[in-house]
């Protein structure tokens, strides 16, 4: 088997390779002015005006990037148990900020408070705590959703990497004392991706390390003009532990803001 097929062999293991996972990962920006420099680059190859809006909103994102809290611009907890229980928190700038948990066919939306607000919290599930929707249809659509989560969590599913950049091996090495393999990977612009963000289209290059055992994205970092602009990097990982029915459960207190929806 040759070095291309191994690497696809290992990214390709994460669709499937575990029951269950517990992971806490950050961001941290080392150089927002390469950021905003590589995304002009990428930029300058569409044509003039047709990408307005996603400018303005990069930009914002950038200056953000340069305001960072503590280094670290966001933090993310995710614990995932096969088929359909999942918990994911995201952390920006040192506060909680989102929480999207579900738990078969019943799911919870929580957008937590600030100074000027109250937790909202969006739900299907009804007060005696069954849900609003009853079909095994409904139970099926969720499940689908869960993969459409594993799609968006780059760490989870590293799969998109293989249609968008030419990877090459660079050895193995252990990581969060875990067996790693370690990749370089550059962008095919012809090849972008539309599962993949900004971060992964406009580095010149990026460095990943891969868990060997599950295929895994353990830590990356994007590199412009020889520079590391952002690094996301696994703090802590658990693999295939039974996680307890409770974490995938939310009930609402008196002073959080619930809202019913059916679909």
């Amino acid at each position: 088997m040759g070095e291309a097929d191994e690497i696809k062999n290992l990214l390709i293991k994460s669709k499937a390779s575990f029951k269950s996972i517990q992971i806490k990962f950050k961001r941290r920006f080392q150089a927002p002015d390469k950021y905003e420099e590589a995304f002009d680059r990428w930029m300058s190859r569409f044509q003039a005006g047709s990408v307005t809006r996603l400018k303005q909103v990069a930009r914002a994102e950038t200056k953000e990037k340069s305001e960072e809290f503590d280094g670290v611009f966001e933090r993310t907890n995710l614990i995932f148990q096969r088929p359909d229980q999942w918990l994911l928190e995201i952390f920006y700038r040192g506060m909680r900020t989102f929480t999207k948990i579900m738990n078969r066919d019943r799911w919870w939306i929580v957008w937590h408070s600030t100074l000027s607000r109250p937790d909202h919290i969006h739900t299907n599930v009804l007060p005696n705590g069954g849900s609003s929707e009853r079909s095994e249809r409904r139970i099926s659509k969720m499940r689908m959703k869960t993969e459409y989560l594993l799609e968006e969590i780059d760490f989870l599913s590293p799969t998109f990497l293989l249609e968008s950049h030419e990877i090459f091996a660079q050895g193995e090495g252990t990581f969060l004392d875990r067996g790693c393999v370690r990749l370089r990977s550059v962008p095919i612009p012809s090849k972008e991706n539309r599962y993949g963000g900004f971060d992964w289209k406009i580095g010149d290059e990026y460095k990943l390390i891969v868990d060997r055992e599950t295929g895994v994205l353990l830590y990356y970092s994007s590199i412009f003009e020889g520079e590391e602009m952002e690094i996301c990097s696994a703090e802590e990982v658990i693999f295939d532990e039974v996680i307890p029915e409770i974490k995938f459960e939310l009930n609402p207190t008196a002073n959080q803001k619930v809202y019913l929806i059916s679909d």
